[in-house]
């Protein structure tokens, strides 16, 4: 196996690093070759319109031109139309196309000089296909997708006992074989066709309803707000007198070639803010996918079967990252009770022992990267060396005091020194249990902001989790199971036992580590994709995020004072309407204009056709369903709308939590903070100290209890009375004070 790379960086304030071995190098800075994915069919549709467009607008002035001459009695120019036509192909920029001179005498001859379909019978459904669309969409947008068959029963349903239906059976009677009032899968193939560029249908993924429940505009905006405030008050960002539009360098650029909502405030020391978070492992491979398609060979009708092991030992991996991009630390849990040294640094059957086990210097002659004894991942950053942080769990995943390790490992290698002057590291976390506890929790505020930490969104970690993204997490799942199948296969060729071990699992991270979470260029693209390198709150601009947005919301972004200013190329145009409504515009392909929804409409569909409007149904089938969700949206997002009113009303952050059961991130957001204070902390000592004392309360009631039935069971042994003549009630008293938890029911009855 290769020897692990070490990271290393140019100094404190260098916000790059570098990668020994220029395999890295090269991972990080190759230019990907080829058209963005789908821009070729988007060139062909736009380059059809186009030529459409450019006859349409031939035929148009032609025909005029025309008309007039022959109202004077006089011919056309001889050469005008070819003059015509090249003066429209260039000006429209479609040179290389060849027009026909005989397709613009038929349409004058016709007097149709506008045409917006290709060739062929147009259905008179034509009209409501943007209705349809929007539908569509909008459905996605909740999170309610539907399945090609209920498009089609959208269709049929809208279109039920309705004016429309009957032109659609006399057009069937004029071009089809059969006259039925409904449209099948031919249809459903033509019109996917004709609006490919707005629609697909493609495999679902499953949403979580926790997380569709919290994965909103509103706590997003929350969680970017409260996480830059808390960067300003640890000294590691300040606001800009001006906001800019930024790269994904984070270099000052035009509207046009910006990434991202304008940034508003500069993080100027990005190497004191870190990120990461767990990835889940197992030296077993029986749950293991298929690592980048790998196919194999087998005879024809066989199947190829490979091997595995199941040995199972599970592990987590944190990768410790700075906004800079920069790996920090590795942080290594296994499961197990007993430290297993020969574990934690590991022990590569890939590499020849250099000497003979009994040698005196064994040990030392074959340790360090790329040797025998390879130990973890070492990183270099701000001038330190950073060591792996090996720690055992009994089942294996982070607890409080393993991430209070973490940073008192930092601290005592003065990975940031705390002396006037310097500002105080910055901590991005997710909501998970560990990060509110005691052994954390006292770590981070004693002294009072001694690292600053703030939660994300909770269930909204896919998206702005940096840990999670497909650059870090996904990455290393790859690399781990490509590593597992090359080991077991050495390990057969040497005639070795085939199952993994606990030793394996550091040389196989090793051979994971430095095509994941070392590449520093694909970290701060990562970074800054969730927009917190710059600090471009560029998740803002995700159509999974403003579509759930609430008309105040919406209001309050168009403000001048508002903090969230998105490129005009990224509003689309339902973004410059209300939540609840479906823009107006315009299919140039079918001369039609689209429709909006309005809650306050009754329900109805607006178009510009008004002979559209009564033809379409509304009040039963898939049609009345996709309505009724639309509605029940809107509702929860006024809901959602007067939550957060009332939220930012009355008692303050800690006069609300007193209040909870629990304190957890949800109830956290809830109450409108995300930092993780001594306020908390204080709260959380309160909250120790009262349940200590209701815990010896309740082993001193059980305590009094014990000692009133041991009374009464010692009057009745006491009493002298022969234990036959003594009632059941009398045998429970005697016996109640002897029973422990898991003993069986006494008896009720008197079985003799």
């Amino acid at each position: 196996m290769a020897p692990v790379k070490e990271v290393v960086t140019s100094g404190n304030k260098s916000t790059l690093s570098d990668l020994t071995g220029d395999s890295c190098v090269l991972l990080d800075s190759r230019a990907k070759g080829g058209r963005p994915i789908g821009s070729t069919m988007e060139n062909k549709r736009l380059e059809f319109q186009r030529v459409m467009d450019a006859k349409n607008e031939i035929a148009r002035m032609y025909r005029a031109v025309s008309e007039e001459a022959r109202r004077g009695k006089k011919n056309v120019r001889k050469g005008f139309l070819s003059e015509l036509i090249t003066e429209v192909k260039k000006r429209r920029k479609i040179e290389h196309v060849y027009i026909p001179m005989k397709t613009i005498y038929q349409r004058a001859y016709r007097k149709q000089s506008d045409i917006h379909h290709c060739p062929g019978h147009v259905s008179p459904l034509i009209p409501i296909e943007e209705t349809v669309v929007q539908f569509i969409i909008k459905m996605a947008e909740i999170r309610q997708s539907l399945t090609p068959s209920r498009g089609l029963a959208l269709i049929n349903s809208l279109i039920h006992e309705m004016p429309i239906q009957k032109e659609l059976e006399d057009w069937k009677k004029r071009f089809s074989n059969n006259e039925r009032g409904s449209v099948g899968n031919g249809y459903w193939r033509a019109f996917l066709k004709r609006n490919a560029h707005k629609i697909v249908s493609k495999r679902g993924q499953k949403y979580e309803l926790d997380r569709q429940n919290w994965t909103t505009y509103a706590n997003f905006v929350d969680m970017y707000d409260q996480c830059i405030a808390q960067m300003v008050r640890a000294g590691v960002a300040k606001k800009r007198t001006t906001p800019v539009w930024m790269n994904r360098d984070g270099k000052e650029c035009c509207e046009s070639q910006a990434f991202g909502c304008k940034v508003t405030h500069d993080l100027i020391h990005p190497d004191w803010c870190l990120v990461g978070d767990e990835v889940g492992g197992n030296i077993s491979m029986k749950g293991d996918g298929h690592a980048g398609g790998r196919l194999y060979l087998a005879a024809k009708g066989r199947v190829a079967y490979r091997k595995y092991c199941k040995a199972d030992r599970k592990f987590t991996l944190i990768g410790l990252t700075s906004l800079t991009g920069q790996p920090v630390m590795c942080i290594v849990i296994i499961q197990g009770t007993m430290h297993n040294r020969a574990a934690e640094i590991g022990i590569d059957v890939t590499v020849q022992p250099n000497g003979n086990p009994t040698d005196a210097d064994f040990f030392m002659k074959n340790s360090g990267p790329g040797k025998y004894f390879p130990g973890g991942p070492i990183c270099h950053f701000r001038g330190k060396e950073i060591p792996p942080l090996i720690r055992w769990s009994e089942s294996g995943s982070i607890t409080s005091e393993i991430l209070a390790d973490v940073l008192k490992t930092l601290d005592a290698l003065e990975v940031y020194p705390r002396t006037d002057g310097h500002p105080k590291p910055f901590l991005l976390v997710d909501g998970h249990q560990s990060r509110l506890q005691l052994p954390f929790f006292r770590y981070i505020n004693e002294p009072e902001d001694n690292w600053v930490v703030c939660l994300g969104v909770p269930y909204g970690t896919a998206l702005w989790q940096v840990g999670d993204s497909k650059e870090q997490n996904g990455s290393f799942n790859i690399s781990m199971t490509k590593a597992k199948v090359d080991l077991l296969e050495l390990k057969e060729s040497k005639c070795m036992n085939g199952n993994n071990s606990v030793t394996d699992i550091v040389p196989l991270i090793n051979r994971s580590w430095n095509t994941s979470f070392a590449r520093v260029g694909k970290n701060r693209n990562a970074i800054c994709e969730r927009g917190w390198f710059p600090l471009n709150r560029n998740l803002l601009t995700l159509p999974e995020i403003r579509s759930t947005m609430t008309d105040k919301e919406r209001e309050y972004e168009i403000a001048s004072h508002s903090n969230i200013i998105l490129p005009s190329l990224k509003q689309s145009p339902s973004d410059l309407t209300v939540n609840t409504a479906f823009s107006d515009s315009f299919d140039s392909t079918t001369g039609t204009t689209g429709t909006i929804y309005d809650s306050t409409t009754d329900s109805t569909i607006i178009s510009s056709d008004k002979s559209i409007v009564p033809s379409l149904n509304f009040n039963s089938g898939t049609a009345s369903f996709v309505l009724d969700a639309i509605v029940q949206q809107d509702d929860l997002l006024k809901a959602r709308e007067r939550i957060k009113r009332e939220r930012e009303d009355g008692q303050s952050v800690s006069e609300k939590l007193k209040k909870s059961a629990k304190i957890t991130a949800g109830t956290m957001w809830k109450c409108g903070t995300n930092h993780l204070g001594r306020n908390i902390l204080d709260l959380m000592k309160e909250d120790q100290v009262k349940k200590m004392s209701e815990e010896r309360n309740k082993v001193k009631k059980a305590e009094e209890t014990y000692l009133k039935q041991m009374s009464e069971s010692d009057k009745l042994i006491m009493s002298g009375k022969p234990l036959e003549s003594l009632t059941i009630k009398a045998l429970t008293t005697i016996v109640k004070p002897f029973k422990r938890n898991g003993d069986k029911a006494l008896p009720k009855k008197n079985k003799n």
